[in-house]
């Protein structure tokens, strides 16, 4: 993983990262806390969702999907089948 420096933060409110997780019937939706504007080791900017189920940390890593927008868990788990279907098409199989 690349080293970040977080240079600011703002309110990610109703905004959720989307997670494939193996073995799991439906995908992982979790709330993110913050949007983070960081600098990587290599002097590239770029904002990157937080999360914090057990301790805030970046959204992007095993098993990472995308982020979507929704008012609450069940409206963002059908975004998450909606924007990234075609990447949660194994969960689908899993279920039939």
């Amino acid at each position: 993983m690349t080293s970040r420096k977080i240079q600011q933060i703002i309110p990610a409110i109703n905004w959720w990262a989307v997670y494939e997780v193996e073995d799991e019937v439906e995908p992982w939706i979790l709330p993110l806390v913050c949007w983070a504007r960081v600098e990587t080791v290599q002097g590239n900017i770029q904002v990157e969702g937080m999360v914090g189920d057990a301790g805030t940390d970046f959204a992007v890593g095993t098993g990472f999907v995308g982020y979507v927008y929704a008012p609450h868990r069940e409206g963002a788990k059908q975004q998450a089948y909606d924007e990234y279907g075609g990447l949660l098409m194994k969960t689908d199989r899993r279920k039939k």
